[in-house]
């Protein structure tokens, strides 16, 4: 695609677009040379984009009337009927704790029936999309592999059973179960949204390291997570994988399973991963902090240094995310990453 000089007029504000998630504001929409979902199939390409993509680029469409994600959002019983409580400092809901419905996997056929997809209201999904919104097209799968295990054993009962010899049979048939129940609830979400990117929400680990060593993910989780990622690459979708934690150890596996982009959190060592990783994933990097209160050219300076690292001639692009919902950002912060970037990436 011919590259387009940066203009001054492309901060013209032509429009808004819906916040992203309840209780952030709107996002702006500019007069940028391409949409954002354009600019963003640059990256999926293997391009250069026109800018670094960001939250104010995707589209959450994730479908309120499935169970599992009013459970996680808001609490209330999730997709097997599970109780989930909303937790105010976290943003969002827990499995109740204290009351694990399983303590064994050997009872999980007794105990777990998978829901029936086809019973759910699909078309509202189609019925809630603007088509004249032309942001990326997310979806994100609540409640993946580990996850899922934890709000059935609580997360003591759960972190033992992947290293429970006696669990493990029990444990990797249920997991392949499972992973056929996300394909299936991948081919509902492409066909009635059609997303550019599907994202699976798998939390790995904790502020200092991950749940538990590479041999374990490999052994018990890794091939389930395959299956799932490449029956997304199969639909034409971009695999996004969210998981928290301080995970860099992880990364090599997140390459190996098939994730296309991940958002490490800040307690991981953006500059390593991306040096190494780069190549291989689209990593979503937090902007540095800026006071909200600074100045706009104060604001620039703080940023210019980020901008220049991610932007270099020769690398591969970055995606920025800033997800703290407690924090508050400057009203210009969009605006100086989407200039800066802009003109770096058009060196």
């Amino acid at each position: 695609m011919e590259r387009i000089p940066f203009s001054e007029d492309e901060l013209k504000v032509v429009g808004e677009y819906p916040a992203p998630f309840p209780g952030m504001p709107p996002r702006f929409k500019y007069n940028t040379p391409i949409s954002p979902v354009e600019n963003y199939e640059l990256i999926i390409k293997g391009e250069r984009p026109f800018w670094l993509p960001g939250m104010g680029d995707i589209r959450m469409e994730m479908g309120r009337f499935l169970p599992d994600n009013e459970a996680r959002t808001k609490g209330g019983k999730d997709f097997f009927g599970l109780e989930w409580v909303y937790v105010p400092v976290a943003g969002g809901a827990t499995r109740k704790p204290g009351e694990p419905y399983i303590t064994d996997m050997n009872t999980w056929k007794e105990k777990i029936t998978f829901p029936d997809l086809d019973s759910y209201q699909w078309e509202t999904l189609k019925e809630n999309t603007n088509p004249d919104d032309d942001r990326v097209s997310f979806v994100s799968i609540l409640n993946g592999i580990f996850e899922r295990l934890i709000s059935f054993m609580d997360f003591d009962g759960a972190a033992m059973a992947l290293i429970d010899e006696d669990q493990e049979e029990a444990i990797l048939e249920f997991f392949d179960a499972q992973a056929d129940f996300y394909c299936k609830l991948i081919d509902k979400y492409v066909e009635y949204g059609n997303p550019k990117i599907i994202s699976f929400h798998d939390d790995w680990g904790s502020q200092r390291a991950p749940f538990f060593s590479p041999a374990t993910v490999r052994k018990m989780i890794l091939p389930s997570l395959k299956k799932v990622l490449s029956h997304i690459h199969e639909k034409g979708a971009f695999a996004d994988m969210h998981s928290c934690g301080k995970n860099e150890m992880l990364a090599s596996i997140y390459v190996e399973a098939g994730v296309q982009s991940w958002t490490p959190q800040s307690m991981n060592d953006h500059k390593m991963l991306y040096d190494k990783y780069g190549d291989k994933l689209l990593l979503g990097i937090s902007p540095p902090n800026i006071d909200p209160e600074a100045s706009e050219e104060d604001l620039y300076a703080g940023l210019q240094d980020f901008i220049d690292y991610y932007c270099q001639p020769g690398k591969p692009p970055v995606s920025v995310f800033a997800m703290s919902m407690d924090k508050k950002f400057h009203p210009k912060l969009g605006e100086a990453i989407y200039k800066l970037s802009r003109i770096a990436l058009n060196r």
